[in-house]
């Protein structure tokens, strides 16, 4: 299983996480309003970072968003940077 398949969207947390094998949790902190998911802060354990769970999180977000058929409000500067780095999802994000 993918990095990506294991994110979970923790809706009453308004956040989506991914667990790391010694149990830190990697989060990107959301909010939802009418056809928007603005993505508002992503924070990385130390001992997960440079290992992808960052760019798990995004990637799972932005292809939920797509699958829901809203547009993204990119508020996290790594979400932009993200973004920047993968044209593919540029049309659905609103900075």
């Amino acid at each position: 299983m993918t990095l990506e398949e294991q994110v979970v969207d923790a809706a009453d947390a308004h956040r989506f996480e991914l667990r790391g094998e010694t149990g830190e949790v990697a989060v990107l902190a959301y909010r939802r309003s009418p056809g928007m998911l603005h993505l508002l802060d992503t924070q990385v354990p130390p001992s997960l970072e440079g290992k992808g769970y960052g760019s798990a999180l995004v990637r799972a977000a932005l292809e939920q968003a797509k699958r829901e058929g809203v547009a993204v409000g990119a508020v996290c500067p790594f979400v932009r940077r993200w973004v920047q780095r993968h044209p593919e999802y540029t049309a659905m994000v609103r900075y």
